[in-house]
């Protein structure tokens, strides 16, 4: 229930999910798999942008490079908002993306 109450928390706190435009993305920037099992997707406005991604494979971890041309600024990295694993207090090893917009999601894990 706690990880359901934080995505609740974060819907409101983010404006972009309820009056932003959606970019869905594909896992083909240099380096990436395009067949993998991610789906990820960006919620946008003028004021902000908020990346979602899920891994949907049950067994691999997975990493994904993205790019954000369609942004009318340049996109800075922050906290993250939401971390499945964490919510589900689900342990794991510590799992870093190397380039500044790559990410690494374990198996079945959520990031926003």
């Amino acid at each position: 229930m706690r990880a359901y109450a934080l995505l609740l928390e974060l819907q409101s706190a983010c404006p972009e999910f309820s009056a932003g435009e959606v970019y869905f993305h594909r896992n083909n920037a240099d380096g990436g798999d395009f067949d993998d099992s991610i789906l990820a997707y960006v919620c946008y406005s003028a004021d902000g942008a908020v990346l979602v991604a899920h891994n949907l494979d049950p067994r691999t971890t997975h990493r994904a490079h993205y790019d954000f041309d369609y942004l009318p600024w340049s996109p800075m990295r922050r906290e993250k908002y939401f971390d499945s694993y964490e919510a589900f207090v689900i342990e794991t090893t510590t799992v870093v993306g190397d380039g500044a917009f790559e990410l690494c999601l374990m198996p079945l894990q959520t990031q926003v």
